[in-house]
């Protein structure tokens, strides 16, 4: 608890046995449940999570978004709507004694959305800086904002999380999730948090391929979310023109009062009937 506030946490993993321990070991004591979504792992990931006291879920259908999306659903009832979600990465990634940089923003109701900004991106691998870079440049461009990382590392609000609407389970969940919240007008805040190279080798930016494949799902949640705000803009626009209260409207003549000065027509003599 901090602050009043239920704090939990989703660590999505595949073969992560080598850094989930440590990782573990440094979240912070405040925090009120950890969830790890084993992703099919074919190691001991589970066995580590559960020897750290972590509750796991298992999704076999590969895909970071599937993994995050259960974990997610793993923590339905348990928390209220201020209470805050943190996305950490299990390769040892993110450092787990900066979570309060990404927490207190929003308990502070500065922000629902709090992304971490990885220091040190210079020693990614080149392919990963380069599209990262991309996908921040076109998310930046398509919704008039300065995006500068999408990186897993978040802290967001429980109940902006729901209203959301999430439904990438690929590669696309960290930029469909700052897509979303953009396209809803809702307050992101950026913040510096470090970065290193994980332990063991990533099965999205370890290969050129696979940094391919999430680019490619990463740009897709974001054009989805671009043209699903582009026609709202059209649809308002179209509302906005057409015609409301001040619309003309045929009014029935109606009949002369009885006081109307109009003046009035003699009836004449009477008619007399031919008989």
């Amino acid at each position: 608890m901090r602050r009043e506030r239920r704090i939990a946490v989703v660590i999505p993993a595949l073969d992560e046995e080598a850094s989930l321990g440590p990782v573990l070991d440094r979240v912070p004591e405040w925090v009120d449940d950890v969830v790890v979504a084993d992703n099919g792992s074919r190691d001991a990931t589970a066995r580590v999570a559960r020897g750290r006291g972590a509750e796991v879920v298992h999704e076999e259908r590969r895909g970071y978004g599937a993994a995050c999306a259960a974990g997610v659903a793993a923590l339905a009832g348990r928390l209220r709507d201020a209470d805050v979600v943190v996305f950490l990465d299990a390769g040892g990634s993110d450092d787990p004694a900066e979570m309060d940089r990404l927490v207190d923003p929003v308990l502070r109701e500065e922000a629902e959305l709090a992304l971490g900004v990885r220091r040190g991106r210079d020693r990614m691998p080149r392919h990963q800086r380069l599209g990262t870079a991309l996908v921040a440049g076109l998310l930046g461009r398509c919704f008039g904002v300065r995006v500068s990382d999408l990186g897993p590392y978040r802290a967001i609000r429980w109940e902006t999380l729901a209203g959301l609407g999430m439904r990438d389970r690929r590669f696309g969940w960290t930029a469909e999730m700052q897509a979303r919240a953009l396209r809803q007008g809702r307050a992101l805040r950026e913040v510096s948090v470090g970065w290193r190279p994980g332990a063991g080798r990533s099965t999205i930016s370890g290969t050129v391929l696979g940094s391919l494949r999430a680019g490619r799902d990463l740009c897709l949640a974001v054009g989805i979310q671009a043209f699903a705000a582009r026609a709202e803009r059209i649809a308002a626009a179209a509302r906005a023109r057409r015609p409301g209260a001040s619309r003309r409207t045929r009014v029935s003549p109606r009949a002369p009062a009885a006081d109307s000065t109009r003046p009035r027509r003699s009836p004449g003599p009477p008619r007399r009937s031919r008989g």
